[in-house]
């Protein structure tokens, strides 16, 4: 048993690295060159962008939420939505009801785990 919880532990950090370095080590500095993951969005971002689309970005980690907006801010020239399990229901029904808006916000951070419940958001 105490093997399987190293070995989770492991996943999640290996996870964790994955998003972006800095995720793992606890520090603030979000920079997209050091996170693959986060030049790779900024190319799938082009296209949304040339088109004058939205998009939703999905994170398994809540910590992750801001840092993603943060760099999606500056790769759309515009702020974003982030909802995540913190967010209060009468904020994310708001929320919703912004991201749905013809001229909403460009893209929209969400949690796994506060997007996998009950929401509706077809603009994107």
């Amino acid at each position: 048993m105490a093997r399987r919880g190293i070995v989770l532990a492991t996943l999640l950090r290996l996870k964790q690295i994955c998003n972006h370095p800095a995720l793992f080590l606890q520090q603030t500095d979000f920079t997209a060159q050091d996170s693959g993951k986060f030049q790779r969005l900024e190319q799938v971002c082009q296209p949304v962008i040339d088109r004058q689309e939205r998009m939703l970005v999905f994170t398994q980690f809540q910590s992750m939420t801001d840092p993603l907006a943060s760099f999606l801010a500056e790769v759309f020239g515009r702020d974003g939505l982030v909802l995540h399990g913190g967010v209060p229901v009468k904020k994310r029904k708001e929320l919703v009801a912004q991201f749905q808006q013809d001229h909403g916000p460009p893209f929209f951070v969400i949690s796994v785990k506060a997007g996998g419940v009950g929401l509706n958001l077809t603009a994107a």
